[in-house]
């Protein structure tokens, strides 16, 4: 997995985008001030831009915010990425895959728990999008994927279980004594990506000073530890 770091300083807000997670949970917004924003911290999940905390009084760095934790959530495998014609017999379910992957030229991720890939099976494809192709050759394996990128999918169990183990949430933090950019340089400098290739997305709000962060649970626990025992 490519990791990919931006720095952004727009209308007061310092962004900083470490990597993008998965995200399908949802609950409504919610908003804190005054004192009782030193000891609060909130947490959403996010659907839709409306629905993203509000974490600034300012719109036009409200809107930043929200754009780009909207982002991920959106993300597809590219529509233009097709199957043209695949047709394989009695094939490893791994080997239907990477032909899969390779006609429409996209990256395939495994969660380390996926098993059965050396189950045989047997695919016609044709005219397909690789969206498509992938639901086609998981279909009766207890396998699912989600895009984490235009030409990349992360497979992983078809369970609840692990539906809501890769799914992000948003929680805000609001930073009662740190210096809120060093802090934030130094988180990232300390979080380390799960066994799966993971790592949180995390915004910095300048005034007041606040963190947002998208992971998936894992990451989201590790980050709301480091953050109480760090916020000094």
């Amino acid at each position: 997995m490519i990791q990919v770091r931006v720095e952004q300083k727009a209308c007061g807000v310092a962004l900083l985008t470490v990597a993008t997670v998965l995200c399908t949970t949802a609950s409504p917004a919610a908003m804190v001030s005054g004192d009782e924003r030193s000891r609060t911290t909130i947490e959403a999940g996010l659907q839709a831009a409306g629905q993203v905390p509000v974490v600034s009084q300012d719109p036009a760095v409200q809107r930043q915010i929200e754009a780009q934790l909207a982002g991920p959530a959106s993300v597809r495998l590219d529509p233009g990425a097709r199957v043209t014609s695949l047709s394989l017999t009695a094939t490893p379910l791994k080997e239907i895959l990477d032909a899969v992957a390779q006609a429409g030229a996209v990256t395939l991720r495994y969660a380390s728990d996926v098993s059965g890939l050396d189950t045989r099976a047997t695919v016609n494809l044709s005219g397909k999008t690789i969206e498509d192709a992938l639901r086609g050759a998981l279909q009766g394996h207890a396998l699912t994927f989600q895009a984490v990128g235009p030409r990349t999918a992360f497979i992983y169990p078809d369970t609840p279980a692990h539906r809501e183990k890769y799914s992000a949430s948003i929680r805000v933090f609001a930073i009662a004594k740190a210096d809120v950019n060093k802090l934030v340089q130094q988180l990232n400098q300390a979080v380390k990506p799960t066994a799966d290739g993971f790592r949180p997305m995390v915004l910095t709000v300048r005034e007041p000073p606040t963190v947002v962060v998208r992971a998936i649970p894992e990451l989201m626990n590790w980050v709301a530890k480091w953050i109480a025992e760090n916020d000094r």
